[in-house]
């Protein structure tokens, strides 16, 4: 990475690194030595984000796209048994699948946790007319409403991480 230029400084004054371990003094060129760096948090910034598509300012922009998509059903019956009663019933479905948008190689998508959700809906009624003042009605109605939602799916990450880890276990990954 190279120091920021004019471009990413605000207010005329740019952010000066300083090294902790020696006094605060700044570190050459403002930048952090590469043997200063963890070496673990290093290959995990150089294989899961997107270094390449940043600005000279080191600035990373990623859009998380919405991918939803929904299906919707209604039906509905209708049976007139005889003039005074009448039987029907109404079924609405919907389906709501969004799924999450980790691509394997940018941990920055990792923000949109998969979305599967499913409404239902049926009602089952029946009206008799018992003469002109009279009506009987009788309804029973289900609703349901399932909402599945969890952490972006990230297994490929986690066995990278494990083969990183074997290799450096004596030191300080376990």
């Amino acid at each position: 990475m190279s120091p920021p230029g004019a471009a990413c400084q605000s207010s005329g004054k740019g952010l000066t690194l300083v090294n902790p371990l020696a006094s605060n003094t700044p570190f050459p060129n403002n930048q952090i030595p590469v043997s200063m760096m963890n070496p673990v948090a290093a290959k995990i910034a150089s294989n899961y984000l997107p270094l390449a598509s940043a600005d000279q300012c080191g600035k990373v922009g990623v859009f998380i796209p919405i991918t939803g998509d929904e299906d919707q059903w209604i039906g509905k019956i209708d049976y007139a048994q005889s003039p005074k009663n009448a039987i029907y019933g109404r079924y609405f479905i919907v389906d709501f699948q969004n799924p999450p948008t980790y691509n394997g190689s940018n941990l920055l998508t990792t923000t949109q946790a998969g979305n599967l959700e499913r409404a239902q809906s049926a009602t089952i009624g029946d009206n008799y007319t018992f003469g002109p003042g009279t009506l009987n009605t009788f309804h029973v109605t289900f609703n349901r409403r399932r909402d599945n939602r969890g952490p972006t799916d990230i297994r490929s990450t986690r066995r990278w991480w494990e083969s990183i880890c074997t290799a450096r276990c004596r030191t300080s990954c376990c």
